[in-house]
């Protein structure tokens, strides 16, 4: 479940011009702007018997992460959680498949659990009254972020983060 959790938790970035996917020339987040800086948190998501939260901060260029499984369906009995930091950055914004603006994101995990583990996952992300959005990751298709050109084309409406 762990890596299920840090599937949805967190993702990266590049270019897409298929499945309705383009580019459009100036991005909708600006990477000079504090627009990203802050702590963003999930709700209790359920999936199952089970639940998940998520706690990011963003600062500049990097990010950290506190994320927790639950047992249960109310995030109240801990069942794994893991800590995660590393490096984003903000690329050009781009059209998902259903016509929302959206920006590049590249996130490197650096730190997993206090070991090195260097990986870089190709995501979206969208910003919009205090909402974060990351894309939408199929993980059985050719959209599950694990390379460039397989960065999600759609934004994940249903998981969402709230600056607080």
């Amino acid at each position: 479940m762990k890596l299920n959790l840090k599937i949805v938790t967190l993702s990266s970035t590049i270019l897409i011009y298929s499945c309705g996917g383009g580019e459009t020339e100036n991005p909708i987040i600006d990477e000079d702007s504090n627009e990203l800086a802050g702590i963003w948190t999930t709700n209790c998501v359920i999936d199952g018997p089970e639940s998940y939260k998520s706690t990011v901060t963003l600062s500049d260029d990097t990010y950290s992460i506190e994320a927790a499984e639950y047992n249960d369906n109310v995030c109240s009995i801990v069942n794994d959680s893991f800590t995660e930091s590393g490096t984003f950055s903000i690329g050009e914004s781009i059209i998902t498949s259903s016509g929302l603006t959206a920006n590049k994101w590249d996130v490197t995990q650096l730190i997993e659990d206090g070991v090195e583990e260097v990986s870089t996952t190709y995501d979206i992300i969208r910003v919009d009254d205090g909402k974060l959005y990351q894309g939408k990751k199929m993980v059985d298709t050719e959209f599950d972020g694990k390379t460039a050109e397989k960065r999600p084309i759609e934004l994940d409406l249903d998981f969402v983060f709230y600056k607080i």
